[in-house]
């Protein structure tokens, strides 16, 4: 029985949408200070503001500070789906499809759940020290895993990179773990990578310099088609969900999509259903 090809749920663009983070200096020193010292540092500017001006002037800026985030949140709470937090929503239910390269090579999406394989790659640094970023060697090792970061988005199509998705760990209540969770086609473009000068020179390095309060890590699950399945309802596209996947048809010009498709189907239904399996876990015949 022909089924209907998956209908995305963002429009084909003529580029990889990537979702980029728009807080990054934020999101690195909210995890950097504890939260009494960030109170603690508030409290000695105030201090230093209070012994600079009147008292009566001193305490305006606290307050001003203060009403405009009452006021912005209270004006966001009254427009519910209008503000920055609905920013990339994809609204109602979603499911993430990776057709396999030889769909995607015919400039179609799929109709076929979980058809592509997918590896799934972890990768990421721990300071265990009481400086933190500070701490000798940090910044060097966040350094290497900013330039191959980018140097795989460049390289997304050629190295099969599906998307990437940051995130920071809450097991301390400071300089927590930093980690990028990656997606890929098949595990030889991820191994091309790793075998090529730039990982090459980062472990080179680590090895010289043997800081033994820098921890890193990598974990590679390789995922065989049928046997992962996603959904999503009201989400920013994340993890499997801010796949790019290029769309590309002899003789037309190359589209590219985002991985969510519309999971109000049949086929998107239930979790057996999104890895092509009956209802006894079994694939389907006909996958």
């Amino acid at each position: 029985m022909h089924r209907s090809e998956f209908t995305p749920k963002l429009a084909l663009t003529n580029f990889p949408l990537q979702f980029k983070a728009t807080e990054k200096t934020y999101a690195f020193y909210k995890d950097v200070f504890k939260f009494h010292t960030t109170l603690l540092i508030g409290a000695l500017f105030q201090a230093i503001l209070c012994l600079i001006i009147p008292t009566r002037w001193a305490v305006v800026p606290p307050i001003v500070l203060l009403l405009n985030s009452i006021i912005t949140t209270i004006i966001q709470a009254r427009r519910p789906l209008d503000n920055e937090f609905q920013r990339h929503v994809i609204r109602g239910r979603a499911s993430a499809q990776i057709p396999s390269a030889a769909t995607a090579s015919t400039g179609h999406f799929s109709s076929d759940p979980a058809e592509g394989t997918v590896v799934v790659f972890n990768i990421g640094s721990q300071s265990n020290h009481p400086l933190g970023f500070m701490a000798p060697g940090v910044k060097e090792v966040g350094q290497y895993f900013q330039t191959m970061h980018k140097q795989l988005l460049d390289r997304r199509e050629e190295l099969g990179l599906l998307s990437v998705s940051a995130w920071r760990g809450d097991e301390r209540t400071s300089n927590n773990t930093s980690v990028l969770t990656m997606f890929f086609r098949d595990v030889e473009g991820l191994h091309r990578f790793a075998h090529e000068p730039l990982h090459r020179e980062a472990w080179d390095w680590l090895n010289a310099h043997k800081h033994e309060h820098i921890g890193v890590f990598h974990e590679t699950y390789v995922v065989p088609a049928k046997s992962y399945e996603t959904v999503y309802l009201n989400c920013r596209p994340i993890l499997l969900g801010r796949s790019a996947i290029k769309l590309s048809k002899e003789g037309e010009e190359p589209r590219w999509a985002n991985a969510l498709v519309n999971a109000n189907t049949p086929a998107l239904k239930t979790q057996y259903s999104r890895m092509a399996r009956d209802e006894n876990g079994m694939i389907k015949e006909d996958h």
